[in-house]
């Protein structure tokens, strides 16, 4: 019994130094791993601080280089700055009429561009409300005429289609006038004349029934 126990004993006292034989062949190389690492980042730090240094030496000559070799090129203060649309529109606005608008009359201030009738209307109450309220935003007809008078109709195409609309607004103003009704009763009577018209039942048709003076809006 002993001699087992004795055996089983070296068995383990074997096996424990082989263990602390690994563990110290482990740590060695451990330690060797880490000092390789270390010399590793230290080697790559000084390396990017030489590449700095170099950067900034090339840097500074440049600059010198620069600084003693100017331009012998003029400046042209008289040229005129560049500018980018919008601030070309500011400037125009801010610098007051222009020289057409002067022109014709002392004007001061530009006609708003853009601006146009609804060629999409079909109907007499939207043409009154064009004409009355303006519509999408837009200001009233009625309005741009006070403030513009014909000078917001620039083209030829508008200026026809603005005088073929007031003869259907002119005669909603006279059936108010003659008849003594409200502007919705009087719209509602053209209204109805172009609904009664034969196809097409277009404003255009209309306009050109009135421009006729047999032809008379039923009132009744």
């Amino acid at each position: 019994m002993d001699a087992v126990v004795g055996s089983l004993q070296q068995h383990v006292d074997l096996r424990v130094q082989a263990l602390q034989s690994t563990v110290e062949t482990l740590v060695t190389n451990f330690a060797a791993t880490q000092h390789l690492y270390f010399q590793q980042v230290q080697l790559q730090q000084q390396a990017l601080l030489e590449l700095q240094k170099s950067a900034s030496r090339a840097a500074l000559s440049i600059l010198a280089a620069s600084s003693a070799s100017p331009s012998t090129a003029p400046v042209d203060s008289t040229a005129p700055l560049l500018q980018p649309p919008e601030a070309s529109r500011a400037l125009a606005l801010l610098s007051g009429p222009s020289a057409n608008a002067r022109e014709r009359g002392g004007d001061s201030e530009e006609v708003p561009a853009g601006f146009e009738q609804d060629r999409t209307i079909s109907s007499c109450v939207d043409l009154w409300r064009e004409y009355k309220e303006g519509i999408g935003g837009a200001p009233s007809v009625e309005d741009m005429d006070k403030k513009w008078n014909a000078r917001w109709r620039r083209l030829d195409k508008d200026r026809v289609h603005y005088k073929r609309r007031m003869i259907i607004i002119n005669r909603i103003k006279a059936v108010i006038a003659s008849e003594k009704v409200s502007a919705e009763r009087a719209v509602f009577l053209v209204e109805r004349a172009r609904l009664a018209l034969s196809t097409p039942r277009s404003l255009d048709k209309l306009s050109k029934m009135l421009r006729d003076e047999t032809f008379e809006v039923a009132l009744s």
